[in-house]
């Protein structure tokens, strides 16, 4: 699988586990970044650096429980898929 191919698979899994906890993801064209849309006034986006990175971040760091509950639930759906030992989720 290329890396295109990887970060598809991934970003899938993710907002189906979004989607169950009641948020919504939209994919910004042409970059890596998706918009997590959390209540009508609220949103973070998560990007994606490749390699030699392998990173996935969550903007802005804000210190807010919703913020973390999302950081929670997109680590947990990743942690339970096969990964490059070298991607990171923050």
């Amino acid at each position: 699988m290329n890396g295109r191919q990887h970060i598809v698979q991934k970003i899938a899994i993710i907002r189906t586990a979004l989607k169950q906890h009641g948020y919504s993801l939209r994919k910004q064209p042409r970059q890596a970044v998706w918009t997590i849309q959390v209540s009508s006034t609220k949103q973070y986006r998560l990007t994606y650096q490749s390699s030699p990175i392998a990173l996935w971040f969550l903007h802005p760091v804000d210190g807010d429980r919703i913020r973390q509950e999302v950081l929670s639930i997109i680590q947990n759906t990743l942690n339970q898929q096969p990964i490059d030992p070298s991607e990171k989720v923050l």
